[in-house]
């Protein structure tokens, strides 16, 4: 097996992972660990991965600091339609929030 090279690497939402891999799976044929991935995707409702970039552009602009791409995809994956469900999926980050920014979130990714 040949081994993998990294050319970038970024955080995404399974929108946009799901786009990705079935643009693959049109042009080549995927391997084990790809096929698994989007049979695990396909078993949830998932937005576009266009309104996962627009929401996670939302969330970024939020103007709340310390939040990172990876917690907002995060957010946009789990859609927690509570301010407490957005606290709990935040809680292993090193991130502290108000209430208010917690209900704004919570706002942002159920629009």
């Amino acid at each position: 097996m040949p081994d993998a090279i990294v050319i970038d690497e970024q955080s995404i939402s399974y929108a946009e992972l799901k786009d990705k891999l079935k643009k693959i799976k049109k042009e080549h044929e995927l391997g084990v660990r790809a096929t698994k991935t989007l049979e695990f995707l396909n078993n949830f409702e998932i937005d576009t991965a266009k309104h996962a970039v627009e929401t996670r552009k939302k969330l970024l602009d939020a103007n709340i600091s310390r939040l990172k791409p990876k917690q907002a995809n995060k957010l946009i994956d789990l859609k927690p339609t509570e301010p407490d469900s957005v606290k709990a999926i935040l809680s292993g980050e090193n991130i502290s929030l108000t209430t208010e920014q917690l209900k704004q979130l919570a706002t942002i990714v159920n629009d």
